[in-house]
């Protein structure tokens, strides 16, 4: 037999088999022995393991037992984004693909950050359920997220949604952010240049779109100007950001979003308020702060340590716009106190969150005691996350404890963490950057040798590391 053969014979031995179910589940040939290795996963202990559960959903919604996937992820504690994804791909399927919206709206509710794929997957249900407001609705947060360019299946999805409901404008929009990287004009294509690192070929198809649109006479749409200072905001090109915005006929609540996000991720925390607070001033027709606009602004308060400003504005979005915080708004307050050192505030809010805390929260306190060297404090977060150590999404985690125990010269905690990471296959995910020289981008990765010009790099960062020392 397929599971008796593949499972190890001692089993004590809960990670080797552990390891052995994901393989099994892994194998296309493993449908007819899916409740036995169901089974397995209950009695060893493994019913609340995020990684392995989800691919046990991947399986039992490819196999046309939805049902029996839904009443498993119903006993799951605390899924993670991967879980919720398979969950929510496998309803999007259904003639009732609505029930992924759902999923979906319970998720962000717990506090869980969507990715790519879960994008992807609840728009193809708001197309084939016919449920455009919601689709509009998460376009926004996809733009936001910065998902609209980086993504070819959230993309097409996005264009799928807008042509099933017959909304033509916003078809054009989508396909504009569809055609990135084309060159042939599209604001979308200017975006994904910039975030490369191709920003003249962005500046070049600003110029474009300028006198395709004086040629038209007709102004640029808002959404395209909001893409613009997207993009020139992202580079670090501030004032040709602002200039967009200040010329603009007509400004969305996007506009002004995305002029205070590019200043906050700049280090233009004071100037990023004052044009928060020039925007409420102003008064303009339809627009006024949601919840992303004052997760931005709570970010910029964050980094730049203005405790008191941040305290205010948390505040005031729920006095004056009736907007309640929810586990974004609460972890950039988490982030504020722990960076300023009020980490005892900062726990103290943790504990009295009215909302479901996600790793984020503790990430942000963790960051603290890094500054601020709070070995103790660590340690105490470090034992509530113990038994999840198997999933994938704790990496961040581990690595913040890892780093913190280090600025103590705790080496022997050090060790033990890193090796728990080993021991549990958890591995963090590999930076990457890229630069752009004689108009090719050359990409790169953490570890990654590959390159023909390794050994060059290697000696160029070697001499730059050692005249930094100098200094």
């Amino acid at each position: 037999m397929l599971v008796k053969e593949a499972i190890p014979g001692n089993p004590s031995n809960s990670r080797a088999l552990y390891r052995h179910l994901v393989s099994l589940l892994q194998n296309p040939k493993i449908l007819k022995k899916l409740t036995q290795i169901h089974t397995q996963i209950i009695t060893n202990g493994f019913s609340q393991k995020n990684y392995i559960l989800a691919n046990l959903f991947s399986v039992y919604a490819t196999s046309s037992n939805l049902q029996q996937a839904c009443k498993l992820f119903e006993t799951i504690e605390k899924p993670s984004t991967t879980a919720w994804n398979q969950i929510i791909r496998g309803c999007s399927r259904t003639s009732i693909p609505e029930r992924s919206v759902e999923l979906y709206k319970k998720m962000v509710a717990t506090g869980v950050i969507p990715d790519g794929f879960n994008y992807s997957y609840v728009l193809s249900a708001c197309a084939r359920s016919g449920m455009l407001r919601e689709g509009e609705q998460i376009h926004g947060r996809v733009l936001v997220d910065g998902y609209y360019c980086s993504n070819v299946f959230v993309r097409t999805n996005l264009i799928n949604l807008y042509a099933v409901a017959g909304v033509g404008n916003d078809i054009g929009y989508a396909h504009e952010e569809s055609s990135c990287g084309t060159g042939s004009g599209s604001v979308g294509g200017g975006i994904t240049c910039a975030e490369m690192g191709d920003l003249e070929l962005g500046k070049w198809i600003h110029s474009y779109i300028k006198e395709t649109a004086l040629f038209r006479d007709r102004p640029l749409l808002v959404s395209s100007n909001n893409s613009l200072i997207h993009m020139y905001a992202s580079c670090g090109w501030i004032e040709e950001a602002y200039e967009v915005l200040r010329y603009m006929q007509e400004r969305s609540m996007v506009s002004w979003t995305n002029m205070i996000t590019g200043l906050s991720k700049h280090g233009f925390a004071q100037e990023a308020i004052l044009l928060f607070e020039c925007m409420i001033s102003l008064r303009e027709r339809g627009v006024k702060p949601d919840e992303i606009t004052y997760i931005v602004v709570l970010f910029a308060c964050s980094h730049a340590g203005f405790v008191e400003e941040g305290r205010h504005y948390f505040t005031q979005m729920t006095r004056h716009w009736g907007i309640n915080p929810g586990i974004e708004h609460y972890c950039c307050m988490v982030d504020l106190l722990s960076r300023a050192g009020f980490l005892d505030k900062a726990l103290n809010l943790i504990e009295t969150m009215p909302v479901k805390l996600n790793d984020a929260v503790w990430d942000a306190l963790l960051g603290g005691c890094r500054i601020h060297k709070n070995v103790d404090l660590a340690s105490r977060v470090a034992r509530k996350f113990d038994a999840e150590l198997y999933c994938n999404d704790s990496a961040g985690y581990l690595t913040l404890l890892s780093n913190v125990y280090a600025t103590t010269r705790r080496w022997q905690d050090v060790a033990d963490v890193r090796q728990k990471m080993i021991d549990s296959g958890i591995k963090k995910s590999a930076v990457r950057s890229s630069v752009q020289i004689n108009g090719v981008i050359h990409d790169f990765q953490a570890g990654d040798s590959s390159s023909k010009h390794a050994s060059s790099i290697n000696d160029i960062l070697w001499q730059v590391t050692r005249q930094r020392r100098m200094w």
